[in-house]
């Protein structure tokens, strides 16, 4: 997409999508070109209202109601890191949102409660439960396939999301299992780049560090997500986005908006039929050299991801959307991931 004439927002390292490509691919890869084409398809009024009133995020300014605050993450004062969990909180609770705190009640010398919290008084709905059930999946993703896979707990569904800053200022790791969430900011006061050789992100190796010690001494209760019954596994036609069969690729839909169907021919067919003779009288050809039609998707991007194992881990979402491939180099990046 353009923005004041120039083609914004590059992904890490300067680069364009150049093709098809899922959400889930998108938000597993922290595509900011993706995260661009979605905002604009929902608009950033809409975006930063939800922040505001579903999510309740405090630090908001007028200026950050624009395509780099809501797409990339580039605000005028951030997000505390007690705001950004208690956000992503929505995503492993069926979408419900509470208010974050630090302690449950304190009493006096004589144990007469002085102040007591409530979670289920400040419990509100975010989103449905075919949106969180959705992206529960797309981020479990992240830790299967994506950016966030060396910081996923053994044995346990975990859903994620990285994130970096311009000039590598600021690394950031918010995650959740079905018992627990939390997140890690990892940066200085004064910013600046972060230099950690142990790991593309500190954060993350945190929040596994600090989440495998609490599993440690409290043990394992709940092994997997619940999977909401508004929401159904289906293949998915890597072409156009609807429904079909023999894909092999999955996603994950609300059971009330599906998209229609298409019939699915694999690339090879495809092939083959186009690279059929072609016959006249007394002569006979083939189509080949400048004949040849491609029937791959172009540029460096596969229309699709999965994981090469388990169905459940090749799940995607079939929203896809597109970015215009673009060989100039742009600096004009506000976010790396």
């Amino acid at each position: 997409m353009q923005i004041n004439g120039k083609m914004w927002p590059t992904n890490d390292g300067g680069w364009y999508s150049g093709g098809y490509v899922t959400v889930q691919r998108g938000l597993a890869n922290s595509m900011n070109t993706i995260s661009a084409q979605t905002l604009d398809k929902i608009g950033t009024s809409y975006s930063y209202d939800y922040l505001q009133n579903r999510y309740h995020i405090t630090s908001l300014s007028v200026a950050d109601e624009d395509y780099a605050p809501m797409a990339t993450g580039s605000l005028t004062n951030g997000v505390s890191p007690l705001e950004m969990t208690t956000a992503y909180q929505a995503f492993g609770n069926g979408g419900y949102y509470y208010e974050g705190y630090a302690y449950y009640k304190i009493e006096d010398s004589q144990g007469n409660v002085i102040i007591e919290k409530d979670p289920e008084g400040s419990k509100e709905t975010a989103m449905s439960d075919s949106t969180a059930g959705i992206m529960n999946k797309l981020l479990q993703t992240v830790m299967t396939m994506g950016t966030g896979t060396p910081y996923k707990i053994s044995g346990v569904q975990c859903f994620g999301k990285t994130g970096t800053t311009t000039e590598d200022k600021d690394r950031w790791f918010i995650g959740g299992t079905p018992e627990y969430v939390g997140g890690v900011w990892y940066g200085y006061d004064t910013p600046k780049e972060v230099h950690y050789n142990l790991s593309q992100n500190p954060s993350g190796t945190i929040w596994n560090l600090v989440m495998r010690n609490i599993y440690a001494k409290k043990g394992v209760h709940k092994y997997e997500f619940p999977t909401p019954n508004s929401i159904v596994c289906r293949q998915y036609s890597p072409v156009n986005g609807k429904l079909c069969s023999g894909s092999g690729l999955y996603g994950w839909y609300d059971k009330d908006h599906l998209p229609g169907w298409t019939t699915y021919v694999p690339p090879t067919t495809q092939s083959k039929t186009k690279k059929q003779s072609t016959t006249k009288k007394g002569e006979t050809t083939t189509s080949g050299g400048n004949n040849q039609e491609s029937t791959t998707a172009s540029g460096g991007d596969e229309p699709t991801s999965s994981s090469g194992g388990d169905e459940k881990e090749k799940s995607t979402t079939t929203t896809t959307t597109t970015t215009k491939k673009d060989k100039s180099k742009d600096k004009n990046k506000d976010k790396k991931e």
